[in-house]
């Protein structure tokens, strides 16, 4: 176990397998070369994490570390930055979205890190110590409904009763807008963060399920395949053969251009798959 470090290694201890990625510990004479390549003197504890820990995706990607490698995420990052920015901050990672980057100052001597958001342009500090922030990590970013989908399944039984229920419906697009809003119970967020989406849910067949979850996807976008969200919806009381609409939201980590909004909702959910998750009808039997 890590002495520096010790929540965070016991995390990945209590956690293990894809919730926690690690890329391997990387040798400390080797990364103090490859940042004095670069003009750059990284804060000890920092460097201290690369070699008892290494870098990594964890948390599901709610927290991803760069390598410091050639051709590697940081430098890739870093030259994204403002241009005033590279002369001071270097990028170490980010929260899985593309809103903006964690960052380190280059003169070796602060220890805060820092978040610069692409949106706003700002650089702004988000903990006084690196070793604090990765510290607390475990207790701010463990999500117990997302490692469900990391375990073996609680009532598989039940999980194939639901999945057998969803094919009693079918859903298809019938608006979207582009514009981003704020949905109800979110007016205080500070920036509009969801589409709206309007879908029909024609009931085949008699089913008990109360919610219904599908993927929005935004097509043409430079994220690629990654640029989908799992929505779900509460069904009300209706009878088979009817058909309803219904508003959803959904949220845009990414906020990057689309072409357009789409709607892909299959009765099928691949068990083996961490994102079963995302399917809100499961999660108490995962």
């Amino acid at each position: 176990m890590s002495t520096s470090f010790p929540k965070f290694a016991d995390e990945l201890a209590v956690h293990p397998g894809g919730y926690h990625y690690g890329y391997g510990r990387t040798d400390p004479s080797l990364s103090t070369e490859w940042f004095s390549q670069r003009l750059v003197q990284c804060p000890g504890p920092y460097l201290d994490f690369l070699s008892e820990i290494g870098p990594g995706r964890f948390f599901s990607g709610a927290l991803a570390l760069f390598s410091a490698e050639p051709q590697g995420d940081i430098d890739s990052w870093t030259e994204r930055l403002p241009r005033k920015s590279p002369a001071e901050f270097f990028a170490i990672g980010y929260d899985g979205t593309t809103e903006g980057c964690y960052c380190l100052k280059n003169s070796g001597t602060d220890e805060s890190v820092y978040w610069h958001s692409w949106e706003t342009g700002e650089t702004r500090p988000c903990s006084p110590k690196f070793i604090n922030w990765i510290e607390q990590s475990p207790s701010k970013l463990f999500n117990h409904s997302v490692y469900a989908g990391y375990k073996k399944i609680k009532n598989l039984e039940r999980v194939r009763k639901i999945i057998e229920d969803r094919r009693a419906f079918a859903v298809r697009l019938l608006s979207y807008e582009k514009e981003l809003v704020r949905p109800p119970g979110k007016e205080q967020d500070f920036l509009p963060r969801y589409n709206r989406v309007i879908c029909s849910v024609h009931k085949h067949s008699e089913s008990s399920l109360k919610q219904l979850t599908f993927e929005v996807r935004r097509i043409g976008s430079p994220v690629g395949t990654d640029n989908v969200q799992y929505v779900t919806v509460s069904l009300p009381d209706f009878a088979a053969g009817q058909e309803i609409s219904v508003e959803a939201f959904a949220f845009d980590p990414f906020n990057v251009p689309f072409e357009e909004i789409s709607v892909d909702y299959t009765p099928e959910i691949d068990l083996g798959s961490p994102m079963r998750v995302r399917y809100a009808e499961l999660r108490q039997y995962l």
